[in-house]
């Protein structure tokens, strides 16, 4: 039992994948290996937990590809919302989402390394859609430049996403504020809101806000 309990975390944290009769090791560029150190984790599931809360049963929800996307998936099969509808590029939110009580739509379209789906096939499946809410993952963002991302075709997609939801949050770290990417998905501006954590200083919080976004702080 200890054994299969320790297998059963180290799949949680992308490190394994669950087999029949064991597990499989998974490389770095596999879809599922979204590996944080134990700290990020804490922060990202406190993000996961107070992004679930912005969600309502029976809305339609954009996940995006990232490991706090992951932990949001992971927070949202904790809750009793039978009818919400997750659409998501992220082959790792999908496979945890899949299930008898979940609406999954999984875009389709070529996988990259990092799990993302990307390409026209799925843009166009994008835009025939309507999101009530957008949850976005970014490796930077700050006042100048805004949201940021190294990866031009996942970005493309983040921006479908956006241009086709009525409510857009970014779900990233405070170490990320301050932070610049090569290319921009957005300015702060076009988003509503900012999910973070506590770290987050005063002056960033007052700066963002002034921005028009809501800025939503995770409890510890």
């Amino acid at each position: 039992m200890t054994i299969r309990r320790d297998l059963n975390e180290l799949a949680e944290k992308g490190q394994v994948k669950r087999v029949r009769g064991g597990v499989r090791v998974l490389r770095r560029s596999d879809a599922l290996a979204l590996v944080s150190t134990d700290q990020q984790a804490h922060t990202e599931r406190a993000i996961a937990e107070a992004a679930a809360d912005q969600i309502a049963d029976g809305e339609t929800i954009y996940l995006d590809n990232g490991s706090v996307a992951l932990a949001l998936a992971h927070a949202l099969r904790q809750r009793e919302l039978p009818h919400l509808r997750v659409v998501t590029n992220a082959v790792a939110v999908a496979a945890l989402l899949c299930s008898d009580t979940s609406n999954v739509i999984q875009l389709g379209g070529e996988v990259r390394g990092t799990g993302a789906v990307v390409g026209q096939q799925a843009i166009r499946l994008i835009e025939a859609m309507r999101f009530d809410r957008c949850f976005l993952c970014a490796d930077g963002y700050n006042v100048e430049f805004g949201i940021s991302g190294k990866h031009l075709p996942e970005i493309e997609v983040k921006r479908a996403a956006m241009q086709h939801s009525g409510w857009v949050a970014l779900i990233a770290e405070s170490a990320r504020w301050g932070k610049q990417s090569m290319l921009r998905i957005a300015n702060l501006r076009d988003i509503h809101c900012l999910v973070t954590d506590e770290a987050l200083d005063a002056p960033a919080r007052r700066t963002i806000a002034e921005r028009g976004l809501e800025v939503v702080i995770a409890d510890g």
